[in-house]
Protein backbone atom coordinates (compact mmCIF):
# COMPACT_ATOMS: atom_id res chain seq x y z
CA UNK A 1 0.00 0.00 0.00
CA UNK A 2 1.07 3.66 -0.32
CA UNK A 3 0.26 6.93 1.87
CA UNK A 4 0.57 8.99 -1.34
CA UNK A 5 -2.57 9.74 -3.57
CA UNK A 6 -3.49 6.61 -5.95
CA UNK A 7 -1.13 6.75 -8.68
CA UNK A 8 1.23 10.28 -8.00
CA UNK A 9 3.88 8.56 -6.61
CA UNK A 10 4.65 11.65 -4.30
CA UNK A 11 2.17 13.52 -1.29
CA UNK A 12 0.36 16.55 -2.69
CA UNK A 13 2.56 19.00 -0.57
CA UNK A 14 5.64 17.27 -2.53
CA UNK A 15 3.91 17.72 -6.16
CA UNK A 16 2.69 21.69 -4.94
CA UNK A 17 6.78 22.45 -4.41
CA UNK A 18 7.75 20.86 -7.62
CA UNK A 19 4.73 22.58 -10.01
CA UNK A 20 4.61 26.31 -8.24
CA UNK A 21 8.77 26.44 -8.73
CA UNK A 22 9.25 29.46 -10.29
CA UNK A 23 12.80 28.43 -11.46
CA UNK A 24 11.78 24.33 -12.67
CA UNK A 25 12.19 23.69 -16.41
CA UNK A 26 8.43 22.57 -16.25
CA UNK A 27 6.76 26.16 -14.66
CA UNK A 28 5.92 27.05 -18.64
CA UNK A 29 4.46 23.84 -18.71
CA UNK A 30 2.42 24.20 -15.31
CA UNK A 31 1.56 27.98 -16.56
CA UNK A 32 -0.05 26.51 -19.78
CA UNK A 33 -1.53 23.62 -18.43
CA UNK A 34 -3.44 26.39 -15.84
CA UNK A 35 -4.16 28.53 -18.80
CA UNK A 36 -6.17 25.22 -21.08
CA UNK A 37 -8.00 24.60 -17.78
CA UNK A 38 -9.09 28.03 -17.19
CA UNK A 39 -9.94 28.98 -20.88
CA UNK A 40 -11.91 25.25 -21.90
CA UNK A 41 -12.22 23.55 -18.29
CA UNK A 42 -14.97 20.81 -20.14
CA UNK A 43 -12.91 19.68 -22.59
CA UNK A 44 -9.43 19.74 -20.71
CA UNK A 45 -11.79 18.54 -17.29
CA UNK A 46 -8.59 16.75 -15.88
CA UNK A 47 -6.17 19.74 -15.89
CA UNK A 48 -8.96 21.62 -13.96
CA UNK A 49 -8.69 18.59 -11.13
CA UNK A 50 -4.49 18.67 -10.86
CA UNK A 51 -5.06 22.53 -10.72
CA UNK A 52 -7.23 22.52 -7.90
CA UNK A 53 -5.02 19.83 -5.85
CA UNK A 54 -2.14 21.55 -6.35
CA UNK A 55 -2.87 25.17 -6.17
CA UNK A 56 -6.07 24.66 -3.72
CA UNK A 57 -7.28 28.00 -5.86
CA UNK A 58 -11.33 28.38 -5.56
CA UNK A 59 -11.31 28.85 -9.01
CA UNK A 60 -10.13 25.73 -9.89
CA UNK A 61 -11.61 24.34 -7.06
CA UNK A 62 -14.71 25.46 -8.74
CA UNK A 63 -14.22 24.42 -11.76
CA UNK A 64 -12.94 20.64 -11.02
CA UNK A 65 -16.21 20.32 -8.68
CA UNK A 66 -17.84 21.24 -11.87
CA UNK A 67 -16.64 18.13 -13.36
CA UNK A 68 -16.71 15.73 -10.88
CA UNK A 69 -20.75 16.77 -10.33
CA UNK A 70 -21.01 16.62 -14.85
CA UNK A 71 -20.44 13.25 -14.21
CA UNK A 72 -23.58 13.02 -11.65
CA UNK A 73 -25.51 15.15 -13.99
CA UNK A 74 -25.11 13.26 -17.36
CA UNK A 75 -24.88 9.22 -15.94
CA UNK A 76 -28.21 8.84 -17.54
CA UNK A 77 -27.14 10.47 -21.05
CA UNK A 78 -23.76 8.71 -20.87
CA UNK A 79 -25.49 5.41 -20.42
CA UNK A 80 -27.67 5.38 -23.53
CA UNK A 81 -24.73 7.23 -25.93
CA UNK A 82 -23.99 5.33 -28.77
CA UNK A 83 -20.12 5.05 -26.86
CA UNK A 84 -21.31 3.03 -23.54
CA UNK A 85 -23.45 1.20 -25.67
CA UNK A 86 -21.54 -0.07 -28.61
CA UNK A 87 -17.68 0.96 -27.62
CA UNK A 88 -17.81 0.41 -24.15
CA UNK A 89 -13.87 0.79 -23.93
CA UNK A 90 -14.16 4.80 -24.53
CA UNK A 91 -16.27 5.22 -21.63
CA UNK A 92 -14.54 2.66 -19.08
CA UNK A 93 -11.11 3.80 -19.74
CA UNK A 94 -11.48 7.60 -18.30
CA UNK A 95 -13.65 6.27 -15.50
CA UNK A 96 -10.85 4.19 -14.17
CA UNK A 97 -8.64 7.95 -14.37
CA UNK A 98 -11.74 9.87 -12.60
CA UNK A 99 -11.72 7.14 -9.90
CA UNK A 100 -8.22 8.00 -9.46
CA UNK A 101 -8.77 12.15 -9.61
CA UNK A 102 -11.46 11.57 -7.42
CA UNK A 103 -8.60 9.57 -4.56
CA UNK A 104 -6.74 12.84 -5.27
CA UNK A 105 -9.57 15.30 -3.97
CA UNK A 106 -11.24 13.28 -1.26
CA UNK A 107 -9.72 15.03 1.57
CA UNK A 108 -9.70 18.41 0.22
CA UNK A 109 -13.39 18.96 1.33
CA UNK A 110 -14.41 19.26 -2.58
CA UNK A 111 -17.81 17.79 -2.29
CA UNK A 112 -20.58 17.67 0.10
CA UNK A 113 -21.85 14.30 1.81
CA UNK A 114 -24.84 14.25 -0.50
CA UNK A 115 -22.81 14.97 -3.90
CA UNK A 116 -19.82 12.49 -2.75
CA UNK A 117 -22.12 9.73 -2.33
CA UNK A 118 -24.46 10.27 -5.95
CA UNK A 119 -20.55 10.64 -7.47
CA UNK A 120 -19.47 7.46 -5.66
CA UNK A 121 -22.58 5.86 -6.72
CA UNK A 122 -22.79 6.59 -10.42
CA UNK A 123 -19.16 5.89 -10.53
CA UNK A 124 -20.13 2.29 -9.11
CA UNK A 125 -23.02 1.83 -11.41
CA UNK A 126 -21.65 2.73 -14.95
CA UNK A 127 -18.30 0.48 -14.07
CA UNK A 128 -20.81 -2.60 -13.18
CA UNK A 129 -22.93 -2.02 -16.23
CA UNK A 130 -20.14 -1.37 -18.17
CA UNK A 131 -16.88 -2.21 -17.52
CA UNK A 132 -17.61 -5.51 -15.33
CA UNK A 133 -20.19 -6.69 -18.05
CA UNK A 134 -17.84 -6.52 -20.80
CA UNK A 135 -14.91 -7.86 -18.84
CA UNK A 136 -16.24 -11.13 -17.78
CA UNK A 137 -17.46 -11.68 -21.62
CA UNK A 138 -14.37 -11.48 -23.17
CA UNK A 139 -11.72 -14.23 -24.09
CA UNK A 140 -8.14 -13.90 -22.10
CA UNK A 141 -5.61 -12.14 -24.80
CA UNK A 142 -3.56 -8.81 -24.65
CA UNK A 143 -6.10 -6.16 -25.81
CA UNK A 144 -6.61 -2.73 -25.33
CA UNK A 145 -10.59 -2.92 -24.91
CA UNK A 146 -10.22 -5.41 -22.56
CA UNK A 147 -6.83 -3.39 -20.40
CA UNK A 148 -10.05 -0.51 -20.72
CA UNK A 149 -12.62 -2.35 -18.78
CA UNK A 150 -10.21 -4.23 -16.60
CA UNK A 151 -8.29 -0.77 -15.57
CA UNK A 152 -11.74 0.73 -15.10
CA UNK A 153 -13.35 -2.44 -12.59
CA UNK A 154 -9.96 -2.14 -11.10
CA UNK A 155 -9.53 1.46 -10.20
CA UNK A 156 -13.04 2.03 -9.53
CA UNK A 157 -13.27 -0.69 -7.18
CA UNK A 158 -10.46 -0.11 -5.08
CA UNK A 159 -10.78 3.16 -4.56
CA UNK A 160 -14.60 2.77 -3.49
CA UNK A 161 -14.59 -0.94 -1.75
CA UNK A 162 -11.06 -0.57 -0.30
CA UNK A 163 -8.98 2.51 -0.07
CA UNK A 164 -11.79 4.99 0.36
CA UNK A 165 -14.85 2.69 1.00
CA UNK A 166 -16.40 -0.59 1.81
CA UNK A 167 -18.92 -0.63 -0.68
CA UNK A 168 -19.08 -4.79 -1.74
CA UNK A 169 -19.54 -4.08 -5.29
CA UNK A 170 -16.30 -2.40 -5.04
CA UNK A 171 -14.94 -4.95 -3.47
CA UNK A 172 -16.11 -7.20 -6.71
CA UNK A 173 -15.05 -5.12 -9.29
CA UNK A 174 -11.83 -4.36 -8.14
CA UNK A 175 -11.01 -8.65 -7.52
CA UNK A 176 -12.30 -9.37 -10.82
CA UNK A 177 -10.33 -5.76 -12.15
CA UNK A 178 -7.41 -6.81 -10.36
CA UNK A 179 -7.73 -10.08 -12.06
CA UNK A 180 -7.84 -9.27 -15.73
CA UNK A 181 -5.06 -6.54 -15.07
CA UNK A 182 -2.76 -9.30 -13.60
CA UNK A 183 -3.53 -12.05 -16.93
CA UNK A 184 -2.82 -9.27 -19.20
CA UNK A 185 0.67 -8.13 -18.03
CA UNK A 186 1.22 -12.07 -17.42
CA UNK A 187 0.41 -11.47 -21.61
CA UNK A 188 2.68 -8.50 -22.80
CA UNK A 189 3.77 -9.18 -26.15
CA UNK A 190 7.27 -10.02 -27.21
CA UNK A 191 9.76 -7.10 -27.27
CA UNK A 192 7.11 -4.87 -25.66
CA UNK A 193 5.23 -4.28 -28.72
CA UNK A 194 1.56 -4.72 -29.30
CA UNK A 195 0.97 -5.80 -32.62
CA UNK A 196 -1.75 -3.04 -33.19
CA UNK A 197 0.56 -0.93 -35.00
CA UNK A 198 2.63 2.41 -33.73
CA UNK A 199 -0.31 4.81 -33.53
CA UNK A 200 -2.61 2.53 -31.66
CA UNK A 201 0.73 1.23 -29.44
CA UNK A 202 1.66 4.62 -28.21
CA UNK A 203 -2.10 6.16 -27.74
CA UNK A 204 -3.78 3.61 -26.48
CA UNK A 205 -1.74 0.21 -25.44
CA UNK A 206 1.22 2.67 -23.81
CA UNK A 207 -1.04 4.24 -21.49
CA UNK A 208 -3.31 1.53 -20.20
CA UNK A 209 -0.35 -0.95 -19.61
CA UNK A 210 1.33 2.05 -17.61
CA UNK A 211 -1.54 2.63 -15.82
CA UNK A 212 -2.53 -0.75 -15.17
CA UNK A 213 0.83 -2.03 -14.16
CA UNK A 214 0.97 1.26 -11.61
CA UNK A 215 -2.05 0.15 -9.90
CA UNK A 216 -0.81 -3.16 -9.78
CA UNK A 217 2.36 -2.39 -8.19
CA UNK A 218 0.73 0.18 -5.40
CA UNK A 219 -1.91 -2.35 -4.65
CA UNK A 220 -0.54 -5.75 -4.44
CA UNK A 221 3.48 -4.72 -4.18
CA UNK A 222 4.15 -6.89 -7.33
CA UNK A 223 7.00 -5.37 -8.98
CA UNK A 224 5.54 -5.75 -13.01
CA UNK A 225 7.85 -2.92 -14.08
CA UNK A 226 10.27 -4.63 -13.05
CA UNK A 227 9.50 -8.28 -13.56
CA UNK A 228 6.26 -8.61 -15.56
CA UNK A 229 4.19 -11.48 -14.61
CA UNK A 230 3.51 -15.19 -15.17
CA UNK A 231 3.43 -17.01 -17.65
CA UNK A 232 5.58 -14.82 -20.05
CA UNK A 233 7.47 -12.63 -17.21
CA UNK A 234 8.03 -10.01 -19.74
CA UNK A 235 8.54 -6.08 -17.50
CA UNK A 236 6.82 -3.64 -18.11
CA UNK A 237 10.32 -1.67 -18.43
CA UNK A 238 10.08 -3.32 -21.68
CA UNK A 239 7.31 -1.57 -22.86
CA UNK A 240 8.47 1.82 -22.05
CA UNK A 241 11.72 1.03 -23.42
CA UNK A 242 10.51 0.15 -26.76
CA UNK A 243 7.78 3.16 -26.97
CA UNK A 244 10.73 5.48 -26.51
CA UNK A 245 12.95 3.81 -29.51
CA UNK A 246 9.67 4.30 -31.78
CA UNK A 247 10.65 7.90 -31.78
CA UNK A 248 12.60 8.90 -34.23
CA UNK A 249 15.07 12.03 -34.36
CA UNK A 250 12.20 13.96 -36.53
CA UNK A 251 9.77 13.31 -33.88
CA UNK A 252 8.19 10.89 -35.84
CA UNK A 253 6.37 7.16 -35.20
CA UNK A 254 7.06 4.74 -37.74
CA UNK A 255 4.39 4.07 -40.28
CA UNK A 256 3.48 0.74 -39.01
CA UNK A 257 -0.18 0.65 -39.63
CA UNK A 258 -3.01 1.97 -41.73
CA UNK A 259 -2.44 5.48 -39.73
CA UNK A 260 0.77 5.90 -41.95
CA UNK A 261 3.38 8.57 -40.21
CA UNK A 262 2.22 10.09 -36.83
CA UNK A 263 3.80 12.90 -34.81
CA UNK A 264 4.82 11.16 -31.43
CA UNK A 265 3.01 12.85 -28.62
CA UNK A 266 2.34 11.26 -25.58
CA UNK A 267 4.63 12.14 -23.10
CA UNK A 268 3.76 10.84 -20.26
CA UNK A 269 5.46 7.10 -20.70
CA UNK A 270 8.88 9.04 -21.25
CA UNK A 271 8.23 10.90 -18.57
CA UNK A 272 7.30 7.38 -16.48
CA UNK A 273 10.76 5.88 -18.19
CA UNK A 274 12.83 8.55 -16.95
CA UNK A 275 11.54 8.36 -13.71
CA UNK A 276 12.21 4.74 -13.59
CA UNK A 277 15.60 4.05 -15.06
CA UNK A 278 16.79 7.30 -14.27
CA UNK A 279 17.91 8.29 -17.59
CA UNK A 280 17.53 11.98 -18.20
CA UNK A 281 17.16 10.97 -22.14
CA UNK A 282 13.43 10.40 -22.47
CA UNK A 283 12.67 13.82 -20.24
CA UNK A 284 15.18 15.17 -23.23
CA UNK A 285 13.62 14.09 -26.47
CA UNK A 286 10.07 15.76 -24.75
CA UNK A 287 11.77 18.81 -25.02
CA UNK A 288 13.96 18.50 -27.69
CA UNK A 289 11.12 17.76 -30.37
CA UNK A 290 8.58 20.59 -29.03
CA UNK A 291 6.09 17.47 -27.57
CA UNK A 292 4.45 19.27 -24.83
CA UNK A 293 2.66 21.35 -27.45
CA UNK A 294 0.95 18.44 -28.70
CA UNK A 295 -2.59 17.62 -27.45
CA UNK A 296 -2.62 13.81 -26.87
CA UNK A 297 -5.82 12.38 -26.17
CA UNK A 298 -4.76 8.86 -24.95
CA UNK A 299 -6.87 6.31 -24.64
CA UNK A 300 -9.86 8.65 -24.62
CA UNK A 301 -8.79 10.68 -22.17
CA UNK A 302 -7.21 14.44 -22.31
CA UNK A 303 -4.70 13.58 -19.42
CA UNK A 304 -1.55 12.80 -21.08
CA UNK A 305 -0.03 16.36 -20.04
CA UNK A 306 -1.20 15.70 -16.85
CA UNK A 307 0.48 12.44 -16.21
CA UNK A 308 3.57 14.18 -17.79
CA UNK A 309 3.75 16.83 -14.91
CA UNK A 310 2.85 14.49 -12.02
CA UNK A 311 5.39 11.46 -12.83
CA UNK A 312 8.30 14.08 -14.10
CA UNK A 313 11.53 13.43 -11.81
CA UNK A 314 12.23 17.67 -11.36
CA UNK A 315 15.70 16.13 -9.62
CA UNK A 316 16.99 14.65 -13.63
CA UNK A 317 18.63 17.17 -15.38
CA UNK A 318 17.82 17.51 -18.85
CA UNK A 319 20.81 17.13 -21.05
CA UNK A 320 20.87 19.96 -23.58
CA UNK A 321 20.46 17.34 -26.12
CA UNK A 322 18.28 14.16 -26.89
CA UNK A 323 20.18 11.46 -28.16
CA UNK A 324 19.20 8.64 -31.08
CA UNK A 325 20.68 5.76 -30.75
CA UNK A 326 20.65 2.93 -33.08
CA UNK A 327 18.79 -0.03 -31.42
CA UNK A 328 17.52 -3.43 -32.44
CA UNK A 329 14.84 -5.50 -30.55
CA UNK A 330 15.25 -8.54 -32.06
CA UNK A 331 11.41 -9.69 -32.01
CA UNK A 332 10.62 -6.69 -33.72
CA UNK A 333 12.10 -4.23 -35.27
CA UNK A 334 15.66 -1.89 -36.01
CA UNK A 335 16.56 0.96 -36.85
CA UNK A 336 19.71 2.84 -37.91
CA UNK A 337 19.36 7.14 -37.18
CA UNK A 338 20.73 9.91 -37.57
CA UNK A 339 20.05 12.70 -34.98
CA UNK A 340 21.76 15.35 -36.80
CA UNK A 341 20.01 14.88 -40.06
CA UNK A 342 16.84 13.86 -38.93
CA UNK A 343 17.12 10.56 -40.54
CA UNK A 344 15.70 6.92 -39.73
CA UNK A 345 16.20 3.99 -41.67
CA UNK A 346 13.62 2.21 -40.00
CA UNK A 347 13.35 -1.95 -40.66
CA UNK A 348 10.55 -4.19 -38.66
CA UNK A 349 9.67 -7.87 -39.30
CA UNK A 350 7.24 -8.62 -36.27
CA UNK A 351 4.06 -10.92 -36.28
CA UNK A 352 1.49 -8.52 -37.41
CA UNK A 353 -2.07 -7.91 -36.73
CA UNK A 354 -4.99 -7.71 -39.44
CA UNK A 355 -8.55 -7.90 -38.90
CA UNK A 356 -9.04 -11.32 -37.09
CA UNK A 357 -5.83 -10.35 -34.53
CA UNK A 358 -5.69 -6.97 -33.90
CA UNK A 359 -8.93 -5.08 -35.24
CA UNK A 360 -6.10 -2.81 -37.99
CA UNK A 361 -7.27 -3.52 -41.23
CA UNK A 362 -3.21 -3.14 -41.98
CA UNK A 363 -0.87 -3.79 -40.09
CA UNK A 364 2.48 -4.31 -42.38
CA UNK A 365 5.15 -7.30 -42.16
CA UNK A 366 8.60 -7.21 -43.60
CA UNK A 367 8.57 -3.35 -43.92
CA UNK A 368 11.18 -0.63 -44.69
CA UNK A 369 10.74 3.13 -44.49
CA UNK A 370 12.80 5.82 -44.22
CA UNK A 371 12.52 9.43 -42.98
CA UNK A 372 14.92 12.50 -43.82
CA UNK A 373 15.16 15.79 -42.74
CA UNK A 374 11.95 15.76 -40.66
CA UNK A 375 10.40 14.42 -43.79
CA UNK A 376 9.28 10.73 -45.23
CA UNK A 377 10.91 9.32 -47.88
CA UNK A 378 9.82 5.76 -48.05
CA UNK A 379 6.08 5.38 -47.15
CA UNK A 380 4.13 2.22 -45.22
CA UNK A 381 1.22 1.63 -44.04
CA UNK A 382 -1.80 3.00 -46.70
CA UNK A 383 -2.71 2.22 -50.24
CA UNK A 384 -2.48 -0.97 -51.86
CA UNK A 385 -1.84 -2.19 -55.54
CA UNK A 386 -4.65 -1.59 -58.50
CA UNK A 387 -6.45 -5.16 -58.60
CA UNK A 388 -6.42 -4.86 -62.37
CA UNK A 389 -2.92 -5.32 -62.29
CA UNK A 390 -2.54 -8.10 -59.20
CA UNK A 391 -5.93 -9.84 -59.06
CA UNK A 392 -5.95 -11.20 -55.42
CA UNK A 393 -6.23 -14.65 -55.73
CA UNK A 394 -9.37 -15.00 -52.85
CA UNK A 395 -9.56 -18.98 -53.56
CA UNK A 396 -5.41 -19.37 -52.66
CA UNK A 397 -6.00 -17.32 -49.41
CA UNK A 398 -9.21 -18.88 -48.62
CA UNK A 399 -7.59 -21.96 -49.02
CA UNK A 400 -4.79 -20.95 -46.66
CA UNK A 401 -6.83 -19.10 -43.91
CA UNK A 402 -10.14 -21.06 -43.84
CA UNK A 403 -13.58 -19.65 -45.33
CA UNK A 404 -14.74 -19.41 -42.12
CA UNK A 405 -12.11 -16.67 -41.58
CA UNK A 406 -13.37 -14.41 -44.44
CA UNK A 407 -17.23 -15.27 -43.54
CA UNK A 408 -16.15 -13.87 -39.94
CA UNK A 409 -15.00 -10.73 -41.03
CA UNK A 410 -17.77 -10.01 -43.03
CA UNK A 411 -19.84 -10.87 -40.27
CA UNK A 412 -17.79 -8.67 -37.97
CA UNK A 413 -18.04 -5.44 -40.48
CA UNK A 414 -21.91 -6.44 -40.55
CA UNK A 415 -22.66 -5.88 -36.63
CA UNK A 416 -20.19 -2.59 -36.07
CA UNK A 417 -21.69 -0.81 -39.87
CA UNK A 418 -24.49 -2.92 -41.15
CA UNK A 419 -22.70 -3.24 -44.52
CA UNK A 420 -21.37 -6.76 -45.48
CA UNK A 421 -18.21 -6.53 -47.49
CA UNK A 422 -17.85 -8.74 -50.58
CA UNK A 423 -15.59 -12.17 -50.82
CA UNK A 424 -12.57 -10.43 -52.18
CA UNK A 425 -12.87 -7.46 -49.68
CA UNK A 426 -12.97 -9.78 -46.74
CA UNK A 427 -10.25 -11.64 -47.81
CA UNK A 428 -8.14 -8.56 -48.04
CA UNK A 429 -8.93 -7.63 -44.60
CA UNK A 430 -8.15 -11.06 -43.22
CA UNK A 431 -4.67 -11.60 -43.90
CA UNK A 432 -2.33 -10.86 -41.04
CA UNK A 433 -1.10 -7.84 -42.61
CA UNK A 434 -1.13 -6.47 -46.74
CA UNK A 435 2.17 -6.01 -48.22
CA UNK A 436 0.02 -3.54 -50.69
CA UNK A 437 2.22 -0.46 -51.82
CA UNK A 438 5.08 -1.21 -48.81
CA UNK A 439 8.50 -1.41 -49.15
CA UNK A 440 8.29 -4.81 -48.47
CA UNK A 441 10.68 -8.11 -48.55
CA UNK A 442 9.58 -11.12 -49.96
CA UNK A 443 11.37 -14.26 -49.96
CA UNK A 444 8.89 -16.87 -50.83
CA UNK A 445 7.71 -16.06 -54.34
CA UNK A 446 4.05 -16.27 -52.70
CA UNK A 447 2.41 -13.28 -54.91
CA UNK A 448 -0.95 -13.96 -53.12
CA UNK A 449 0.72 -11.65 -50.50
CA UNK A 450 -0.47 -8.17 -52.10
Amino acid sequence: MTAHPLLMKCSIDELRVKLQDPASPLAPWWRHLLTLARQDPVWFSPYTVLAAVATGDDAYRRLAHRNFMRFVELAAEGEISNDAQYHTHVTAAPLGRWAIFYDWIADLDLLTKPEDAALRQAMLDHAYVFALQHLQSRVKSFDNQIFSNAFAAAAVGYVLGVKRGDSALGRQLFSTGLMWLQELIGRLPAGGYSPEGSTYHEQVVLPLTVLGASLIEEVTGQPVFERGLPPLNRPVDLLLETSCRMIGPAGLLPAWDAYGYQAASIKSGLACLARRSRNPNPLAIVRELGMWYRTAHPAWEIDDRLWTLVWWPADLAIPDHAEFPPWLVPEIAGSLQSRERKTRLFQYWDECGGVPSSGRSQVDPNAVTLEAFDSPILLDGAGGPNREVLPLPVDAIAAYIGERTIESVQEYIFSCWRQRPPREKAAEMAMNGSVGMANALVFDNEGWYV
